[in-house]
């Protein structure tokens, strides 16, 4: 596995933990370069510090830019799968469980895929 890839299941874990993207982004870093031989260290390190704004889009379930789009296609012929446009959809903010029917909200409010969730969400912000 790749230190981006490493990156990518790392930074999902914290998501899905909820975790913040400032947070989850330092250690997710080091830990997905750690296993790399020195000089490969600094390349991959410096490679994906340049990412990071990327990364961030992705964490917030931006869709991809038309330039991300072009560039996956080209990137790899076989090993790459093509990038999809968003399909804006909704995502539980605490399990990360797709929502088919987005409910109708006023500002940004947290969005739950059900009670439980809803729930445990709470209990985590009153011990926070």
């Amino acid at each position: 596995m790749t230190p981006a890839e490493q990156l990518g299941q790392i930074l999902a874990d914290a998501r899905r933990a909820g975790d913040p993207f400032e947070t989850a982004w330092p250690a997710a870093l080091s830990a997905a370069v750690s296993g790399q031989a020195t000089p490969d260290r600094a390349a991959w390190l410096a490679a994906l510090q340049a990412t990071r704004v990327a990364w961030r889009a992705a964490w917030e379930r931006r869709p991809p830019t038309r330039a991300q789009c072009a560039l996956a296609a080209v990137a790899d012929d076989e090993e790459r799968v093509p990038l999809e446009p968003a399909d804006n959809g909704t995502y539980c903010q605490r399990c990360d469980a797709p929502i088919l029917a987005a409910p109708r909200q006023r500002g940004p409010r947290a969005i739950y895929c059900g009670g439980p969730c809803r729930r445990a969400a709470s209990v985590a912000r009153l011990a926070a």
